[in-house]
């Protein structure tokens, strides 16, 4: 069962909104900042649009565009090569790219404590272990984080990634492909089971194998520009963080208006199944324990050094400085990224 987030009352609401925007640094004229996310605008993307469409970044002084991206392996490039300021992807496909092209990007705002990514099979294929997806047939679209990713699942489980058939497929049509038995297994997000539901699949019917639960607990997501960038927007990258944990802390308030914002954007979104999607990845990437204790982008340099090492060894690459992949000091001050209650 999802546990549903509490909800409070409009006046609660409103005045914390206020609060919030009563804090927000002024500025005598807006400052324009372009952003891509990681994907299609689903529930977890809301706080943005929310903050873009209802005036948190505004009263900021900010303007900001923010667009849909086609994965980490889309906003990496978009971000690196400055048709976008700021972008979302996961970290382990910015740790990669570093890697190999040299120091491009930086963290200045970790979204996902945890990477919720995960290999998923119908029960009846057989599969239930990462030694089982041998030679098989699988799935996802070429720039999603966990296709990505995938060859750090395999090395950390002794399984041969080369085995693998894949085949690209856009992001509507990955379960569809997976019922229809035209392969084995896919990966995606973890939040991926609600798309199963909706369709009428069972959990039961669905073998999940979360990475993090098998050897890669690695950070995910997170909000990455160009270093060049940062030096040279310091304070408006600051009134952008503002904004994003303001956004964040009215969506976790009230997350009914936050996906009424995204359905702006997207008609053809099932509002409830989003909503249950943001609760999810609330519960499951965002909102842990860590993060509650510690306020929002409060990053662990041990487990940074894990994530950084593990995806440099799983793919071959040189090593690289964690220290130099995350900045903190873009963020507004830490009372300001409490998690709220």
């Amino acid at each position: 069962m999802i546990k549903r987030l509490p909800m409070h009352t409009g006046a609660t609401l409103a005045l914390a909104v206020a609060i919030l925007f009563a804090a927000a640094t002024s500025a005598s004229a807006q400052s324009s900042i372009k952003m891509v996310t990681d994907w299609a605008f689903e529930g977890h993307h809301s706080p943005y649009v929310l903050a873009a469409d209802t005036g948190i970044f505004a009263r900021n002084g900010l303007t900001v565009t923010v667009d849909r991206g086609f994965g980490s392996g889309d906003s990496v490039p978009k971000v690196a090569s400055g048709p976008y300021d700021v972008g979302i992807a996961d970290l382990g496909a910015v740790i990669a790219f570093n890697a190999k092209q040299g120091s491009k990007l930086i963290a200045i705002y970790q979204v996902y404590d945890l990477a919720p990514l995960a290999v998923m099979a119908l029960t009846e294929s057989g599969i239930k272990s990462p030694a089982d997806l041998k030679g098989k047939k699988m799935a996802a679209p070429l720039g999603d984080s966990s296709r990505v990713m995938f060859p750090v699942f395999a090395r950390v489980n002794n399984l041969d990634a080369s085995s693998i058939e894949w085949t690209d497929v856009t992001p509507p049509l990955r379960a569809a492909l997976l019922l229809q038995k035209k392969v084995d297994a896919i990966t995606a997000q973890y939040s991926e089971v609600i798309s199963f539901r909706a369709l009428g699949v069972k959990d039961a019917d669905l073998v999940v194998m979360r990475y993090s639960d098998l050897g890669v607990r690695l950070y995910g997501h997170a909000i990455i520009t160009t270093p060049g960038y940062a030096a040279s927007k310091k304070d408006e990258l600051t009134r952008f963080l503002r904004s994003v944990a303001q956004a964040w802390t009215v969506t976790i308030k009230d997350p009914k208006t936050s996906i009424a914002a995204i359905k702006k954007r997207n008609g053809l979104i099932d509002e409830q199944v989003e909503l249950v999607r943001l609760e999810l990845m609330l519960r499951e990437a965002i909102g842990t324990e860590s993060v509650v204790k510690s306020g929002f982008s409060s990053v662990d340099p041990s487990k940074l050094k894990f994530t950084a090492d593990m995806v440099t060894q799983s793919f071959g690459l040189p090593a690289i400085n964690a220290a130099e992949l995350y900045h903190p000091q873009y963020l507004p001050p830490r009372n300001e990224l409490a998690y709220p209650k």
